[in-house]
């Protein structure tokens, strides 16, 4: 699919996101900017059980609300962190782990996550 848009567009970079904001700043840097090394902040993709909810913020009944709605649904997984803690996560932020995984795949070295508690896993550079 980035192959098929920088041949359409006639933009010779990969501006394809991966499905959030940061993913468009990825295919920026890396297809516009040429850069050679990106370092992730706050890419955790999930979050601990006995915090809050990843996206709850000040309104924390909404959060709740939505976290009961998500197990019900089936929605709501735990698996281990990159430290092997058992952390929460649901199937969008796999998603965008999964886009982010497939970057590190096609360019190895570009992408380092500085996020302490994530379940994203990258592809080192051998």
């Amino acid at each position: 699919m980035q192959f098929d848009h920088q041949w359409e567009s006639g933009v010779t970079s990969f501006l394809v996101p991966g499905g959030n904001v940061s993913s468009l700043g990825v295919s920026f840097l890396s297809g516009v900017r040429a850069c050679r090394r990106i370092m992730l902040y706050g890419h955790d993709f999930c979050w601990c059980k006995d915090r809050d909810f990843y996206a709850g913020g000040m309104q924390h009944e909404l959060a709740q609300k939505r976290i009961e709605s998500e197990q019900k649904s089936g929605t709501v997984f735990a698996v281990k962190d990159a430290n092997g803690n058992e952390v929460l996560t649901n199937g969008s932020l796999m998603e965008f782990a999964s886009w982010y995984t497939s970057i590190s795949r096609a360019m190895p070295g570009l992408l380092v996550n500085r996020t302490p508690t994530t379940i994203l896993r990258l592809e080192e550079p051998e």
